[in-house]
């Protein structure tokens, strides 16, 4: 387990401002381009306590098993973007802080409106297999897989009452129950509600369901859809 050590000064929220690739070059204007560190936001929980992928202690945020240092300087942070195959710090993301509060967990997820009525779509109901996953629509092709990885959802099962059964790809198949709605997929557990669109391809029926994972709780993005075909 890591050691915490706690840091007052960085009790709170913070927002990227800015990525460099030397402090000076902060100071003097010298921007890189911003997606090179996509966490807008950081938070720092009591006690190092973990969201998403991120946790803490003085001087360190861990992105999972990722260390990457932190100093204060002035009223900025400037965070170190470590590689993860050569260990050198490559750029610095500047963040400034916007409150002291101290947040809760459950204080900074998004939460969609799951409070949806049951509209009946014909086209879903039935049993729907995992083909793929893609981060757009365009990746997509019927006879090449995208996704190298196994894949986490195996199956999705609509039935005519508005209740979805989804099957879990782990070592023992694992089947959760979950709902939807037309054109919506409805998690009451992690309080998401992802689109679906059908598309014709090549003469069969694919559907492309957003992936809401702690990307998008935590982080505001949608990293991906899961592709099903029809059986």
């Amino acid at each position: 387990m890591k050691k915490f050590v706690n840091d007052e000064k960085v009790v709170g929220k913070w927002q990227k401002i800015a990525v460099v690739k030397n402090k000076e070059d902060f100071f003097e204007g010298n921007f890189e381009d911003e997606a090179i560190f996509n966490i807008n936001e950081l938070y720092f929980l009591p006690k190092g306590e973990e969201y998403w992928i991120i946790s803490w202690t003085k001087g360190f945020i861990y992105l999972k098993d990722r260390q990457l240092p932190y100093e204060i300087i002035g009223n900025n942070m400037f965070v170190g973007i470590v590689d993860k195959f050569t260990g050198n710090i490559d750029d610095w993301a500047v963040y400034e802080k916007v409150d002291n509060k101290v947040y809760s967990k459950n204080e900074i997820r998004i939460k969609d409106d799951t409070n949806i009525p049951f509209i009946n779509d014909e086209r879903v109901v039935g049993f729907w297999q995992t083909v793929d996953f893609v981060r757009n629509f365009s990746q997509f092709k019927p006879r090449k897989k995208f996704w190298k990885d196994d894949l986490v959802v195996k199956k999705y099962t609509f039935e005519p009452d508005g209740t979805l059964l989804v099957e879990i790809n782990k070592t023992i198949s694992i089947v959760r129950r979950m709902n939807w709605s037309k054109d919506v997929v409805i998690n009451n557990e992690n309080s998401t509600v992802s689109e679906y669109i059908i598309k014709e391809i090549d003469g069969h029926e694919y559907m492309f369901v957003e992936w809401k994972s702690g990307d998008y709780i935590f982080g505001g993005v949608v990293k991906g859809y899961y592709v099903f075909r029809k059986n």
